[in-house]
């Protein structure tokens, strides 16, 4: 009996910690440790002003069906193992830390409730930032069979950086955009967020 539970134990999946419960289902929380920090700082230009020209670089996904273009070159932090649950793609450039995530959703879920996704994703994200929110609107995105829907918001983390996200729900998966920037304008993730579209 010992060895058949051990046996059934080995076949549970391991799933991320930041997996957040919902309902009978399970969504993945939404900001990572390294969206909290500030921006890394370029070294100084001859003449003691940092470089601030951006470098645009393509990321795209051809297991998640997706192309976007950050300022800087992304790298890939998802824990191994976890690629076909919850993907996320981190570029850091002077300007700001920019954040491309996808986790699959089970699609009864996301095609009955993607209100519920999106409300209790948003508020994940605003809790672990604990800072003030400036707006919140909802927000139709051009999908392959249609539009999806979708919430942006802005808001100001305790370390005084300027948060954007931009989240939206497909039949199968929740997509995430979010940046810090250290200015007042969010120049930066709206062409982050213009470039976005699905292969």
């Amino acid at each position: 009996m010992k060895k058949k539970q051990k046996k059934a134990a080995r076949r549970l999946p391991r799933l991320p910690p930041w997996v957040l419960p919902l309902g009978a289902f399970a969504v993945m929380a939404v900001v990572p440790w390294i969206l909290m920090s500030e921006p890394a700082s370029a070294p100084a230009a001859s003449g003691g002003t940092a470089p601030t020209a951006e470098q645009w670089t393509p990321l795209v996904s051809k297991q998640h069906g997706f192309q976007v273009s950050l300022p800087a070159p992304a790298r890939y932090l998802t824990p191994p193992g976890a690629g076909d649950i919850d993907s996320m793609w981190v570029a850091t450039h002077p300007g700001g830390t920019f954040m491309v995530r996808v986790t699959r959703c089970p699609e009864k879920l996301c095609t009955q409730v993607p209100d519920t996704i999106l409300e209790s994703t948003s508020k994940s994200a605003r809790e672990e930032l604990g800072g003030t929110l400036s707006s919140e609107r909802r927000v139709e995105v051009p999908c392959p069979h249609g539009t999806c829907p979708g919430l942006e918001f802005n808001a100001t983390s305790q370390q005084g950086l300027r948060v954007s996200a931009r989240l939206f729900v497909t039949h199968d998966k929740v997509f995430q955009l979010l940046g810090t920037q250290n200015s007042d304008s969010d120049e930066l993730f709206r062409k982050v967020v213009d470039s976005f579209s699905f292969l």
